[in-house]
């Protein structure tokens, strides 16, 4: 996407904040925080992630736990790489974006492919 980039005396580049940014240099893909409807990112939000945030914020902490329970071993993998390929890897399975890589990413290792199938498997 487009982009405008403007130099500081600090060490800031995050586009969409307007601590950071001027708001005029926001791309179409990153509005700034102070134009998103919270009721739209809630509806991006996946069902179990927002039950999960519920769930603490009720105090319902035993549910909470279960809940993280049964995810815990696909958190575990998608971390499994010191780089974003195995949420990317997952991600572009569930046809939610392309896998497009480019450097310094890398594909996910061949090894750890279908452990994460069979992982996503379980709670899919």
């Amino acid at each position: 996407h487009d982009f405008y980039i403007s130099h500081s005396d600090y060490g800031c580049c995050d586009c969409g904040d307007p601590e950071a940014w001027d708001e005029k240099s926001f791309c179409a893909d990153h509005k700034g925080q102070h134009n998103v409807d919270p009721q739209e990112l809630l509806d991006k939000m996946p069902k179990q992630i927002k039950d999960l945030c519920d769930m603490c914020l009720s105090g319902d902490f035993s549910n909470a736990n279960q809940t993280v329970e049964r995810y815990l071993k696909i958190f575990e993998l998608l971390f499994i790489e010191a780089s974003p390929s195995p949420c990317k890897y997952l991600l572009e399975k569930k046809g939610l974006v392309k896998n497009n890589l480019r450097l310094p990413l890398h594909p996910l290792s061949e090894e750890y492919k279908e452990t994460i199938d069979l992982a996503y498997d379980v709670i899919a």
